[in-house]
């Protein structure tokens, strides 16, 4: 997905620093060493990764959801506004506020019946193809403009 020449020199410190796989806490601690904008980016990508691989359910089944709420504030910022919305809806049939525990989202797993998921998962296919150009050109374009 990444390449040298698009987003990701934009974000591989930070994804070196923010780890998704300790506490919610690591994520954020994370984050906060680099530009708000940086975050928001490798939350994007992870987002991507999860969902080209194994959709919504492998994204929030995995250590991953822990990203989600900056992976909707940046699919925005990234001007992917209708993805951000489809993402956001996924996560409202969790609990309020959003279970950055991946225990927590586990537990709460009956919320995803298998088609209310895959209806939303090739709503993002369709999306990441097209919004804005598509989610890595958006991606990239993104990067660009960040100092």
């Amino acid at each position: 997905m990444a390449s040298d020449a698009g987003y990701w020199p934009q974000v591989q410190q930070a994804f070196d620093d923010a780890s998704i796989y300790a506490a919610p806490e690591e994520w954020l601690t994370g984050l906060a060493r680099h530009p708000r904008n940086t975050g928001l980016l490798l939350a994007v990508h992870w987002l991507a990764a999860e969902v080209d691989n194994g959709g919504l359910i492998q994204f929030f089944d995995n250590s991953t959801g822990v990203v989600a709420p900056e992976a909707v504030e940046g699919l925005a910022a990234i001007g992917m506004p209708e993805s951000a919305a489809e993402v956001s809806a996924a996560m409202a049939r969790l609990p309020h506020p959003y279970p950055r525990d991946q225990s927590q989202r586990l537990a709460h797993r009956a919320a995803f019946t298998h088609g209310v998921l895959v209806a939303v998962d090739n709503r993002l296919y369709e999306l990441f193809d097209s919004e804005n150009g598509g989610i890595t050109a958006a991606m990239d374009r993104f990067a660009e403009r960040m100092p």
